[in-house]
């Protein structure tokens, strides 16, 4: 190891470190987003596979109701209101004038809100500011057949997710009369709007108190024609709305399958309706002239689906058709420049077609998974090995005869994941679909390749929602660090609660070595595949994430939300596949193994929320005073410390073992490994400091040290000679302060 060495000399090691990790970061600053796929007018390559070890969404557990909730769930209409609230941990469901909330934390506590009325649609929104005082977290919106209420909600949830929910009456409301508010939604900032049955979209007001000349609550049309409101009749009536994640855009989706825009303004406190001048449906039939899933005369858009930056910068909302095809369309008009995505809406064009996957029948479920249009390389996926796995196995799919047909009853579309409900009289299949991982990480970015499995839940699925709370990642290989987490999506069933999991390439790889038992031989044609589709850097980089996560007991599974960290059997089982394919080349220059260009890929990931920004910052105390705190939260440095000195110790005993390396390769690697090292410490020095009077160690220092501190990152602190003197300063200071 690198010992007793002059300070230049390891800052020079540090800055040729971190130029390593930069060029490794490469793979990751260049990963395509979806929007760089869609190359042709319009596409459908899918591959699939029975292997549960390497579905994209499995089934992880199924939860039922309490007798209760079943009893009366039995009693629900097909259309009435029911989903699930994230926000608050409930799963709800309406039965006439009464609204039922299930928390599915505890899955026992179970309770209802009575109206007077028959409910017609329920929402949840974040309150506007200064009407309510500090405990109100969120509010209720119930529209009934008469009048629409607004609920104060005061939610708190501790650590252990014991929580509770209260109700507060206030009193704003209404009227509804006449009109039936079939989709409620809410803006980030607390705006609500709603669509009614008189194919109208409307907004709900409502303020502290009441005005000279306006209620304290009031709902105002915005469907730009008033001649809708006073005669109650369109050409082409509104049937749903949706809302971009930024609050900025409001679409509308009307009876004849075409999509308004309205601009809602920087601060999202406008509505500018965009003119709209193509044919969706005739757009559509040039894009895909052969497919009978578009050129048929059934053309129909069933729902929308605003999408993220981080998804596709090419497209900001994806339509779907009731047979299951979706249609890309941008709200900027393809002919016209556009300086930044913050611009407002100018028009609305169609730019990709994607036909579904193969509709549910006994061929495709039970049969030999394949590929619709047979990909160039082999693929792991194509696997047709039975395993166990960690993972609850889906229930049994039924069997199906090939005569009975499927129609498309529901779907949810976030995030680039695609989730499809097909229903006959007497089964229901679920089938899901996301981008292929592997084609993406090889930057081919002629086609959309896709990968999609089905299966069946208990009961009757009535909606599906995401519940991830960590931001959305589209290069699921960059989240294989402890910092990642698994996708979640929760399935409401007339029984109860299935919790799926949006499977990445590190659970695909941690569910096979599982499945391996000790000796990775009994796996070795899935695990070369598995190699040789993602690549040999991408999979070291996952198998040292797997290293770094690694826990010497497993979870025990029962919280439905638990994350299972690999056992220490798993490490030792990527770290023979490190052994056994990591010596291989690797395909950039300088050429050295996979082994080393996938160490330095990973601890880029790993160290990349903290390593570039500002250790120190500023904040004003409640009684107005300066206090200096950490930039990243305390929780998140002691991760990152730890799996770092997870990875020495695995340096320590399979990759560093000589005092004076000779080769490029073995100095570099030396190289990572005191980074690793040092960052570690530097971790541990931090945090010790903000645990002591990191404020009064500040304040003794001059206005220009400050500023330094201030503008000091870890990459600053561990490459330049002003980091090693800050670090100085601040040891002495430190010290200083227990001395006296």
């Amino acid at each position: 190891m690198i010992n007793h060495r002059p300070p230049e000399t390891t800052i020079q090691a540090m800055n040729k470190a971190s130029k390593t990790i930069d060029e490794l970061a490469t793979l990751d600053r260049n990963f395509p987003d979806i929007g760089d796929t869609l190359k042709a007018s319009s596409s459908r390559v899918y591959a699939t596979t029975e292997e549960s070890a390497v579905q994209p969404i499995i089934s992880k557990a199924t939860f039922t109701m309490p007798v209760q909730a079943l009893e009366q769930i039995q009693q629900r209409k097909l259309t009435d209101a029911a989903g699930l609230f994230s926000e608050i941990n409930r799963a709800y469901f309406v039965v006439k004038n009464q609204l039922y909330f299930w928390n599915y934390n505890d899955r026992q506590d179970f309770n209802v809100y009575e109206d007077t009325h028959d409910i017609v649609n329920v929402a949840i929104a974040k309150p506007k500011p200064d009407i309510f005082n500090k405990e109100v977290t969120h509010v209720l919106i119930v529209a009934s057949t008469h009048e629409i209420n607004v609920i104060a909600l005061s939610y708190k949830c501790q650590d252990n997710f014991v929580d509770t929910l209260t109700f507060y009456k206030t009193g704003i409301m209404t009227s509804s009369v006449g009109v039936r508010m079939t989709t409620i939604l809410a803006t980030n900032i607390g705006r609500i709007f709603m669509s009614g049955d008189d194919g109208n979209v409307w907004e709900l007001i409502y303020k502290r108190e009441e005005g000279w000349f306006t209620s304290r609550c009031y709902k105002t049309i915005h469907s730009g024609d008033y001649k809708h409101f006073f005669f109650n009749q369109t050409s082409d009536p509104t049937v749903s709305i949706a809302i971009s994640n930024d609050g900025k855009v409001l679409y509308q989706l009307t009876q004849k399958s075409n999509i308004k825009v309205a601009y809602l303004g920087k601060d999202g406190q406008g509505f500018t309706s965009i003119p709209i001048h193509t044919s969706i449906e005739e757009t559509a039939k040039l894009l895909c002239p052969d497919s009978p899933l578009i050129s048929s005369t059934g053309f129909k858009i069933t729902s929308i689906h605003p999408t993220l930056l981080t998804e596709a910068k090419k497209y900001q909302l994806i339509a779907i058709t009731s047979t299951g095809c979706r249609l890309y369309l941008s709200h900027y008009k393809t002919d016209s420049p556009i300086i930044s995505h913050e611009d407002p809406p100018n028009g609305l064009d169609l730019i990709h077609v994607r036909l579904p996957p193969p509709t549910p029948q006994l061929s495709t479920i039970l049969s030999t998974p394949r590929n619709l249009s047979t990909p160039t390389n082999p693929s792991f996926q194509q696997s047709n090995i039975t395993t166990t796995t960690t993972t609850t196995p889906a229930t049994t799919l039924p069997l199906v005869s090939p005569q009975q047909s499927f129609q498309i009853s529901k779907c949810l579309y976030n995030n680039g994941v695609l989730m499809m409900v097909y229903s006959n009289d007497n089964t229901e299949i679920l089938t899901t679909c996301c981008p292929d991982m592997g084609y993406l990480a090889k930057d081919v970015r002629s086609e959309l390749h896709e990968m999609y499995n089905s299966q069946s839940l208990p009961g009757k699925i009535i909606t599906i929602t995401e519940i991830t709370k960590s931001p959305f990642q589209l290069n699921e290989l960059a989240s294989s660090t402890s910092l990642g987490s698994t996708r979640q999506f929760l399935a409401f069933t007339t029984t109860g609660l299935t919790l799926l999991l949006k499977q990445r390439p590190v659970d695909m790889l941690q569910n096979l070595l599982l499945s391996s038992g000790s000796d990775i031989r009994h796996r070795a044609a899935d695990f070369k595949e598995f190699y040789d589709f993602f690549g040999h850097i991408q999979s070291s980089s996952l198998c040292f994430g797997l290293i770094g996560r690694a826990d010497s007991t497993i979870a025990s599974g029962t919280d439905l939300f638990s994350n299972i960290s690999p056992s220490t059997d798993i490490a030792k089982g990527a770290s023979d596949l490190l052994d056994k394919y990591g010596l291989q080349p690797s395909s950039l220059k300088p050429q050295y193994s996979s082994r080393h260009d996938g160490l330095a890929l990973y601890i880029y990931r790993l160290i990349r929320p903290i390593w570039t920004v500002s250790i120190v910052k500023e904040t004003a105390s409640p009684s107005s005073q300066i206090q200096y705190q950490s930039t990243v939260e305390r929780g998140t440095l002691l991760i990152i410390q730890q799996v770092l000195r997870k990875l020495q110790g695995y340096m320590d005993l399979k990759i560093v073992m000589q005092m004076n390396p000779h080769s490029p390769e073995e100095l570099s690697t030396q190289e990572l490994y005191e980074l690793v090292k040092l960052l570690a410490e530097a971790i541990s020095f931090f945090i010790c400091l903000f645990d002591s009077d990191f404020t009064g160690i500040m304040e003794k220092f001059k206005p220009e040290v400050r500023t330094k501190v201030m503008a000091m990152t870890y990459k600053d602190l561990l490459t330049t000679s002003e980091g090693r003197l800050m670090h100085n300063d601040l040891t002495r200071a430190l010290t200083d302060q227990h001395l006296l």
